[in-house]
């Protein structure tokens, strides 16, 4: 029996100099195995420990992500935007010690720099607009707190475009309203420009209809 116990702990010195036992002596081989075929690979394996701590930052970080999309009241169809995507990417590459951007630099400098860049992607579609004219498309929908929102996209052979939405709660139900902001915003994209109109068929756009056809 002594002899088997000195064969089989023979298959590692450090197992046989610390007087271990065969279960002992099998983890050891084991975690042999795994930095000998970690060695293999260039560089040694990651521990499963590791992969427990980052699945558990994420979900603490991601906690906080959806506490602001709960406060804010953002929609969860956010979470689809490439913007959302984008931001969360260069939050990521930034790195520790971001200074968020503040109330004032939301609601001024940073507001001035979007419009800017946003005119800039524009450009091109207004030269489609004026070349092979395009489709004015406005969708209605309730938030969370029942405003009712109107979208408005432009639909040209080069791509349909999202330009802006507009918070129509005061006057969704009025027919002169309604009619007045889709005139503006018609206007704004140029009257020679616009080959139709398609909207809902509420009775606010049927008379927005009736007041169009009679300006």
């Amino acid at each position: 029996m002594g002899k088997n116990k000195i064969e089989v702990a023979s298959g590692n010195k450090k197992a046989k100099s610390m007087g271990k036992g065969p279960m002992n002596l099998c983890l050891i081989q084991k975690l042999d195995k795994i930095v000998q075929h970690g060695k293999k690979g260039g560089k040694l394996r990651q521990t499963s420990m590791n992969d427990a701590c980052d699945k558990e930052a994420r979900v603490r970080i991601i906690q906080y992500i959806a506490r602001f999309f709960y406060q804010a009241g953002i929609p969860f169809n956010a979470a689809h935007l490439d913007s959302f995507k984008w931001m969360i990417k260069a939050i990521g590459r930034y790195g520790p010690n971001l200074k968020p951007p503040s109330y004032n630099e939301l609601r001024v400098p940073l507001l001035k720099k979007e419009l800017a860049y946003i005119e800039d992607l524009l450009k091109g579609h207004k030269d489609e607009w004026a070349k092979h004219g395009c489709s004015i498309m406005s969708d209605g929908w309730k938030d969370k707190r029942e405003r009712t929102l109107i979208n408005f996209f432009v639909n040209c052979p080069l791509e349909t475009k999202f330009v802006e939405s507009i918070d129509a709660s005061s006057f969704v139900k009025t027919g002169k309203k309604t009619f007045e902001l889709l005139d503006s915003f018609v206007e704004w994209i140029g009257e020679a420009n616009v080959v139709q109109v398609i909207n809902g068929n509420g009775s606010n756009y049927k008379l927005a209809r009736h007041l169009k056809l009679g300006k």
